[in-house]
């Protein structure tokens, strides 16, 4: 199974998933939120940080 069919499976993981599969520290991922480049959901405080693979996914193929 390759990342893109686990992006497929799931509709949205959390930051620490998300670094363990694509092999970067969750603080590179935490400053791609930051940047934009990485879509997560609406969030209350307090709540972890989910990132939205559907739109992720989405965006990829837009730019293919």
């Amino acid at each position: 199974m390759n990342k893109t069919e686990i992006v497929r499976e799931r509709m949205y993981c959390t930051v620490a998933e998300f670094a363990n599969e694509c092999g970067v520290s969750n603080r590179t991922i935490e400053r791609r939120i930051s940047d934009g480049i990485i879509p997560i959901l609406p969030k209350k405080k307090g709540q972890k940080t989910l990132i939205n693979l559907r739109l992720l996914q989405k965006r990829a193929e837009q730019a293919e």
